[in-house]
């Protein structure tokens, strides 16, 4: 159990986290700059908060207000860094067994623990490669390894699958997810990608300038975020609007932009909201089909993302959305940038929140 609550002055807002991590992987979500490598480096005493404490398993690592600050060599925590930060003029071996060395331990125990290194990551054939001679994923597997045979009471991850390519980072979340969920510590994951949260993460915590303002799992977040902010950054459609009326038997009505108006369902009073509408929530159609889904309207496809074995349109309905449907439907429907297309979404795929 990771418990803390620290403050710390950055260049452009103070970081101020205040919660506990329990045995699960828990996701720091959000974008560069945002304070979410430095918590981690606050955890395994890299930075210095400027107040407050870190207790880890019942020990105080930091405490302000008594003078404590545990050096980061004494601290039982586990960091993999993002670049994996592997020592480029020492074999597979010799990297995992750094620490392991620079602890005083037997080269007996060295051993040992290398060995069970390499098997665990299954790289026993790379032990004499050294780093250069090795792809994205044997360097992680190296990076884990390393970090593992030190036996960490919790595990930091800085942006672990950044390094790798589309194809391979894929394949890499579950059988990093995997082996975290073996471990039976905690696991901190940072990232900037939603797809790592959606694919690694028990516990997702969107952090906005050194502030956790969401908390729950990648489909709570999805279902009901609090913030534009956090609507965005799990890849919903998140548009400023104005509720105009709600009629608890004809429903809502929200202006999107000049002419522009959906309905919905919605329990608050109008004025400013914000509207989230899933992107995988938005039907496409080359005619309007009158019909009692809600919401009907006209739209130009101008930009198209190709994601596996779907598609995510950027359209424009006189404020830009996001569409995602099959590739096979794409084909079907013969869709080309500056197709005119029409966007069906029902009115209980809305969901709004009031703006203050």
């Amino acid at each position: 159990m990771l418990q803390l609550e620290v403050r710390k002055h950055l260049r452009d807002f103070e970081a101020a986290f205040d919660f506990s991590l329990s045995r699960d992987i828990t996701v720091l979500l959000g974008p560069s700059g945002h304070g979410k490598t430095t918590f981690l480096n606050m955890v395994a005493g890299m930075t210095t908060p400027d107040a407050g404490y870190v207790i880890l398993d019942g020990v105080t690592l930091f405490d302000s207000t008594r003078g404590t600050n545990v050096r980061m060599e004494q601290r039982k925590v586990g960091f993999v860094f993002q670049d994996y930060a592997l020592f480029p003029h020492m074999s597979v071996y010799d990297n995992i067994a750094y620490g392991l060395r620079a602890t005083g331990r037997k080269d007996k125990e060295v051993r040992a623990e290398v060995e069970q290194g390499l098997e665990r990551m299954r790289i026993g054939e790379l032990r004499d490669a050294k780093p250069s001679q090795l792809s994205g994923g044997q360097r992680q597997r190296v990076a884990l390894a390393r970090t593992l045979v030190t036996r960490p009471q919790i595990m930091l991850l800085d942006e672990p699958l950044s390094a790798l390519d589309m194809q391979l980072r894929t394949a890499m979340r579950a059988e990093l997810r995997t082996l975290l969920k073996t471990l039976e510590i905690p696991a901190v994951v940072v990232t900037h990608d939603p797809l790592d949260a959606v694919a690694l993460g028990d516990d997702v915590i969107v952090i906005e300038e050194g502030r956790a303002v969401q908390r729950g799992t990648y489909e709570s977040l999805l279902a009901a975020p609090r913030s534009r902010f956090v609507a965005e950054f799990v890849e919903s459609n998140a548009l400023s609007g104005t509720l105009e009326s709600a009629d608890p038997a004809e429903g809502a009505t929200v202006l999107l932009a000049p002419g522009v108006r959906i309905r919905a369902q919605a329990d608050v009073a109008a004025g400013p909201v914000t509207v989230v509408i899933h992107p995988w929530d938005i039907s496409i159609s080359t005619e309007a089909h009158v019909s009692s889904i809600g919401n009907v309207l006209a739209a130009t496809v101008v930009g198209i993302c190709p994601l596996r074995d779907r598609v995510r349109l950027l359209l424009d309905i006189g404020v830009p959305v996001t569409a995602e449907i099959s590739r096979r439907s794409m084909a079907a429907l013969d869709i080309a940038l500056q197709s005119q297309v029409f966007a069906s979404f029902k009115t209980t795929a809305v969901k709004i929140f009031g703006r203050h």
